[in-house]
């Protein structure tokens, strides 16, 4: 998608998803298709990084919007997992 992407200019994009009723301060598909570098990766192997580091604490953050990738997953239980692995990996980290 990136590689598409990157021929069509980002105004042009945010326009388009701005007609289509996307709120505006919902950039997670202009982040995802305009960012230069994306790696993905599963909760085990983040917390697996995170635990180098020596945190006093690590808190998943999880949210109930509509549109995010936790309430897919847990909408569609095995499908939702399939489709978008552990999801929005969001974490507060305290050193």
């Amino acid at each position: 998608m990136n590689k598409l992407m990157k021929k069509i200019p980002q105004h042009f994009t945010q326009s388009f998803l701005n007609m289509m009723g996307m709120p505006s301060n919902r950039l997670f598909f202009l982040d995802n298709w305009y960012v230069s570098h994306e790696d993905h990766t599963y909760t085990k192997d983040l917390i697996k990084i995170l635990k180098k580091y020596k945190p006093k604490k690590i808190q998943k953050v999880v949210s109930g919007v509509k549109y995010d990738y936790q309430t897919g997953i847990e909408k569609y239980k095995k499908l939702g997992k399939l489709i978008w692995g552990d999801g929005d990996l969001r974490y507060l980290i305290k050193k």
